[in-house]
């Protein structure tokens, strides 16, 4: 469903890799996740303040998973730490 719309929306063209390191993209789904977040009554403290795009999938392969389709946090933490940081340096 993203990466049509995207293109469309944004008039854009290129790979789900390239769609997710393009920062218009990011910002129509962090645009789209707070007006959702808005319509449910979120508060502002609750509301989602950035985000990173990955275009890979979160599978019991990669690790990133337990078998039972359940998020492995250390794991994803330590795996997306770089992108993590990035994303709380932009709200200081």
């Amino acid at each position: 469903e993203f990466v049509p719309a995207c293109k469309k929306e944004l008039n854009l063209d290129g790979t789900l890799e390239e769609l997710c390191k393009n920062k218009d993209a990011v910002k129509m789904v962090l645009d789209d996740m707070v007006a959702v977040g808005k319509k449910s009554g979120l508060f502002s403290f609750e509301q989602v303040k950035a985000i990173t795009l990955c275009p890979d999938m979160f599978t019991v392969e990669n690790d990133l998973l337990t078998p039972t389709l359940k998020s492995k946090r250390p794991k994803l933490k330590s795996h997306f730490a770089s992108e993590l940081s990035a994303m709380y340096s932009t709200l200081e």
